[in-house]
């Protein structure tokens, strides 16, 4: 907590001297390597804080003008390990302003996950009824209630033999992609890649996959609910539907 604070005070700080020296058309002067250094630290720090929504967004409900005067002194009282350490009320700021902050982000990304919530439902609607695409129901459990979504499939290329089960071992390459057409994920950096059916983390392409056989590729087209859905720290958006090109190279 402390080290964040620290980081965002220098933050501040960089970008405020940045704005000064525009203001008054003063060109900053690097002697030596260790001003490059830190000049580079500063206007790194500056752009990171452009990028915060509680300065730049106007829409913010918390959107904060940016005071030379207090950046300056907490950047000073930051470098002597002096901040308000034990002031009340500095502290109970920071702890709403955490609060707010979270606050926002919640908002920000709920919306993000209608909006490409609907965007899929839009695309599956339009999809659904061309030539070559299927249709397949897969039924979840949500908060013990069953709930049945539907996602489509394009047969690319028919397999032959036995079709997988939950406990085969699988060789395959897939390639996830967005609706805007750019890829997410794929095995195909490495080598193609092998693992259990029951371990596949996303319901519909789970399901899918027991439909295929040795050699059989598909194009699947798989809504939020029965993909990613709100999961984080992953490279697809919140509530995407998603486009897995797959092909099953061996069953074990």
């Amino acid at each position: 907590m402390k080290s964040s604070r620290l980081m965002l005070i220098a933050a501040l700080c960089a970008l405020a001297v940045t704005g000064c020296n525009q203001k008054q058309n003063q060109k900053v002067v690097l002697s030596d390597k260790t001003d490059s250094i830190n000049y580079l630290v500063g206007s790194a720090l500056a752009k990171d804080v452009k990028e915060r929504p509680y300065f730049r967004d106007e829409s913010y409900a918390t959107k904060y003008d940016i005071r030379e005067e207090m950046i300056m002194a907490g950047f000073k009282d930051g470098l002597n390990k002096n901040i308000l350490e034990g002031d009340t009320a500095f502290i109970k700021f920071i702890k709403s302003f955490s609060l707010d902050v979270q606050k926002e982000q919640y908002v920000e990304l709920k919306k993000e996950y209608q909006n490409n919530l609907n965007e899929g439902k839009k695309f599956l609607d339009e999809i659904k009824d061309k030539e070559g695409v299927h249709a397949m129901s897969v039924e979840v459990n949500e908060n013990n209630q069953p709930q049945t979504y539907t996602m489509y499939y394009k047969v690319l290329k028919s397999g032959t033999g036995k079709k997988a089960t939950l406990d085969n071992k699988i060789t395959a390459d897939y390639t996830v992609y967005t609706l805007d057409q750019k890829q997410r994920m794929t095995s195909k950096d490495d080598s193609p890649a092998s693992f259990f059916v029951r371990d596949i983390n996303t319901l519909g392409l789970k399901a899918i996959v027991q439909q295929m056989n040795k050699g059989a590729q598909y194009r699947c087209f798989i809504p939020a609910e029965l993909a990613y859905q709100d999961q984080l720290n992953i490279p697809v958006p919140l509530g995407s539907t998603v486009i897995v090109d797959i092909e099953i190279h061996d069953i074990q």
